[in-house]
């Protein structure tokens, strides 16, 4: 499930993935409902919303399992490089010929 704006989301639709639009206001409220919902697998959060989420919900959302939260954009690229790379001990996005 994509969480952001409506550019953003509107990308990872074109891509087959639901996806809810929100603003600064909306996201933290949008978010605690993914986390509980047992239909939401992955949430993909537009990366310039992390800094508006509470640090408990942040917390919640980045440290838990299920549903898997990862934020798209920016520096939150390489932390989800880092944790592909952890998972599958390779780097899948390095260059042909350098993993």
């Amino acid at each position: 499930m994509a969480l952001g704006t409506r550019e953003f989301v509107l990308q990872l639709q074109l891509g087959g993935t639901f996806g809810r639009v929100v603003d600064e206001k909306d996201v933290a409220k949008a978010l605690r409902e993914m986390l509980v919902d047992k239909g939401v697998g992955l949430v993909m959060l537009e990366a310039k919303f992390v800094k508006n989420l509470p640090e408990d919900l942040y917390e919640q959302a980045f440290y838990s399992r299920a549903p898997e939260v990862v934020a798209l954009g920016g520096k939150w690229n390489e932390v989800l490089r880092g944790r592909i790379r952890q998972v599958t001990g390779t780097d899948m996005l390095a260059p042909r010929g350098k993993m």
